[in-house]
């Protein structure tokens, strides 16, 4: 009750002081925002490869032109990052990390929001390589890293000391605050903490209440205490929470998104200063730069333009970046013994999509899960095999393939052994586990935004209803063009991680495990070489069987904590998480305070870890809901709170 009443207040407080915020002179500044976010250790460009060799998407060697030539324009333009540079091609395996976070300080960064990759391998790694990357206060161009939601009360490493809640940039005689938060998930879906050891630090604001009050915090100790004119939010949260904390939380200027990897302009309506709120956010791996222009004075501060700046080959390289990040793939080249990114093994005869774009004809199952699952049981002849969603990251191309174009759309997990990522295992499943462990991925799907629990198969065929509501979705399912048999034993190969999701977040354990000496990329680069040119396209193995392409209005009729792929590093997902608990519960609704939630619950089915959020008609009070259950009968019991 205590932090009810904290947050309301608070919220009330920011309310009050909403229209006494500006202290700039009458006469309009103009101030530019650079932006980007999950560039994913994409530090070369990618993509289709130019007559020159050189990837036609992305790469810090245009990024740097870009930032130069802004600068060369307005010298005090600030450059933020919203997150996630870690895990996405093998230099993270083999540097975990140094190289991003130096070319980032070369380009002259400003300040980054930690994302939870930055956790993926600890963060005793990551203070690590903030050490090697000479990242740490008071170093030549540091940048700060910041995050206003953790807890350091058992973090033994001294990241409280590197990661501030908020930066101050005084630009054009105009204040502006900077402060970040992480997205909750994190707590599952990488390594911030420790259970065994009982260290490492604490994501907070898994409930919408906490994660409000949070930002309400920073917005009144920037617009109070540090006397800021402007107030941005650079958020590795997700759009959900993005669109909620610029509907709910007063005094946000700006919103500057990360983590989902969908590029985002929109603008919401506070709902309690009535002011207009930007929310903006790239894609990945340097595909564009936003930039966002801010007019100020003391009638308030306007958005005037926001675009996203492709990053192609129409850009101009920096030479000088350009050798560095030739001299960082040389070296990885010197280590592994091939040639990793000069090396053509292979050629796509088309573009394999890596994303499932639900469309009216139902095919839900993505074309490079069709080749990344038909290249595992091609090396294993087994029964079927699997892969989720989450663990594929971008396009195959058209046109030559290097060891590098596959890694980057499908290399994940971090191998002592080997720097090529997760090992393969066969294991085996009753017929009645393999649909219990179908159910439960897709009752974590959250459509149409967060796909990424959804299981791609070679050797089966399933169909799913998303209205029928969680526990209730499957259709039918086919082995070898068979209906599954409950009693049936079937074969299955993934990578090692996969076992460990069912596990840990569906409690379902796989028979006879056998891990392989060889990993999944290196098994589907074998499969390219052998079968150049490669081809692959959506087949039905997966149907959904309703249009999922007009999206509901999400806000505020809904708001789901985003669940984006899991930690590929994580072996150890937390046993006791919101997730592993909820994701095989048949949901139903208690009500505490006379709200009905059950057709809200049966339109939507919300999957594990959801939050809802919205406004009921008679009232028009704001209502959150706390997925935070406890287990009656096997059945989840959600428990209502009013926080505004």
């Amino acid at each position: 009750m205590k932090r009810q009443t904290y947050a309301t207040l608070l919220i009330a407080a920011l309310a009050a002081l909403f229209g006494l915020m500006l202290t700039v002179a009458a006469s309009a500044e103009t101030i530019t925002i650079l932006h980007f976010n999950d560039t994913h250790t994409h530090l070369a460009a990618w993509g289709p490869h130019g007559d020159d060799g050189y990837g036609e998407i992305g790469g810090y060697d245009r990024l740097a032109a870009l930032i130069g030539a802004e600068r060369q324009r307005d010298a005090e333009t600030i450059v933020l990052n919203a997150g996630d540079n870690c895990s996405g091609d093998i230099i993270f395996n083999m540097f975990l990390g140094v190289p991003e976070f130096g070319l980032q300080k070369a380009l002259g960064i400003d300040a980054m929001a930690v994302g939870n990759h930055e956790f993926d391998l600890g963060p005793d790694i990551l203070l690590y390589m903030l050490a090697q990357a000479q990242m740490l206060p008071g170093s030549e161009g540091a940048f700060p890293l910041l995050c206003a939601n953790l807890s350091y009360a058992l973090d033994t490493t001294g990241l409280s000391n590197i990661i501030q809640p908020f930066a101050v940039f005084e630009r054009h005689s105009v204040r502006v605050g900077v402060f970040s938060l992480l997205t909750p998930t994190t707590m599952i879906i990488a390594r911030p903490f420790n259970p065994q050891t009982n260290v490492g630090v604490i994501v907070r604001g898994d409930t919408a209440e906490v994660l409000f009050a949070l930002a309400g915090e920073q917005v009144m100790r920037l617009r109070r205490q540090e006397n800021c004119d402007v107030v941005i939010a650079l958020t590795h949260l997700g759009i959900q929470y993005d669109l909620a904390l610029a509907q709910f939380v007063p005094g946000i200027d700006l919103v500057i998104g990360g983590h989902q990897h969908i590029a985002l302009d929109t603008t919401v309506v506070n709902a309690i200063s009535h002011s207009n709120v930007r929310i903006v956010a790239g894609s990945t791996a340097l595909k564009e730069l936003g930039r966002v222009t801010l007019e100020v004075d003391t009638n308030g501060v306007r958005v005037t333009s926001a675009v996203q700046i492709p990053i192609n080959d129409d850009v101009p390289r920096v030479e000088a970046v350009s050798q560095q990040i030739i001299g960082v793939q040389g070296m990885v080249e010197e280590m592994l013994g091939v040639q990793f990114y000069s090396q053509v093994v292979g050629r796509a005869a088309e573009d394999i999509r890596w994303r499932w774009t639900p469309t009216p004809s139902g095919e839900a199952d993505s074309p490079l899960g069709n080749l990344v699952t038909d290249a595992l049981r091609a090396w294993t002849h087994t029964d079927l095999a699997v892969e989720a969603s989450g663990f594929l990251r971008q396009d195959i191309f058209a046109g030559d393939l290097t060891r590098a174009d596959i890694y980057q759309a499908i290399g994940t997990g971090f191998n002592p052994q080997s720097p090529f990522g997760f090992q393969l295992m066969t294991f085996e499943l009753s017929g009645a586990e393999l649909y219990r462990a179908l159910e439960s991925s897709l009752a974590a799907l959250v459509m149409p935004y967060d796909l990424d629990y959804l299981i791609q198969v070679s050797g089966m065929q399933y169909s799913f209803t998303p209205a029928r509501g969680v526990g209730r979705q499957l259709d039918y399912a086919l082995v070898g063009g068979q209906p599954l048999d409950p009693q049936a034993i079937y074969t299955i190969t993934a990578s090692v991680i996969l076992p460990d999701m069912m596990r840990t977040l569906f409690g379902i354990e796989v028979q006879n495990p056998r891990v392989l000496d060889v990993s999944l990329f290196q098994a589907v680069v074998e499969y390219i070489v052998a079968h150049s040119p490669v081809s692959a396209e959506s087949e039905g193995r997966i149907l959904s069987a309703e249009d999922n392409t007009g999206a509901k209005s999400w806000l505020p009729t809904n708001l789901r904590i985003l669940s984006t792929y899991p930690n590929p590093f994580n072996h150890t997902m937390l046993s006791n998480s919101i997730f592993r608990n909820s994701a095989r519960l048949i949901w139903r609704s208690t009500i505490r305070r006379g709200v009905s939630l059950s057709g809200c619950l049966r339109e939507f089915g919300p999957p594990a870890g959801t939050l809802l959020l919205w406004t009921p008609t008679a009232s028009r009070r704001n209502v959150f809901v706390d997925t935070r259950m406890r287990r009656t009968n096997s059945l989840a019991e959600v428990s209502v709170s009013q926080i505004v």
